[in-house]
């Protein structure tokens, strides 16, 4: 069963400038959508538990230590780790629309003393931007007006 009329109108509209965030990364300045915002509006567009997010496969790739530039120096760690996601979007009747796999890799930086919350960040990271890159292929309303 294809989307509804609403769904795909929904679908084409312009991508509400509220809903971008925007942040500074090598001298340059993105723009994305938070992974809180496309889970939210995977609800509004196809409703209550018309759709599975489900991670594939998460795992960890590296740690790095290293001190910080702080006089005296203090350890610092780096972790990073991979994360594969999987879409699957439904229609009320629970047949399957679309489905979309992504990758992504997250890491995060920090004191060494706190490296459990480190890994924790990097995995979350790394399953969100996967998420992201799923979404992505549903168009306007999921950030692909982004990359215009």
């Amino acid at each position: 069963m294809p989307l509804s009329r609403k769904q795909y109108d929904t679908l084409r509209k312009p991508l509400n400038a509220t809903r971008i965030a925007k942040r500074s990364q090598g001298g340059k300045q993105l723009s994305y959508l938070e992974s809180w915002d496309v889970r939210a509006h995977l609800i509004r567009v196809f409703g209550y538990g018309n759709f599975d997010i489900e991670t594939v496969e998460q795992n960890w790739i590296s740690s790095r230590e290293y001190d910080s530039t702080a006089t005296p120096p203090k350890p610092m760690v780096e972790v990073s780790w991979y994360a594969k996601v999987r879409l699957t979007v439904r229609d009320p009747e629970g047949n399957r629309l679309c489905r979309f796999s992504e990758t992504a890799v997250g890491s995060t930086s920090g004191p060494a003393t706190m490296i459990g919350e480190h890994h924790d960040n990097a995995v979350k990271t790394a399953a969100s931007d996967a998420l992201k890159r799923c979404a992505i292929n549903l168009g306007t309303q999921f950030g692909l007006s982004l990359y215009d």
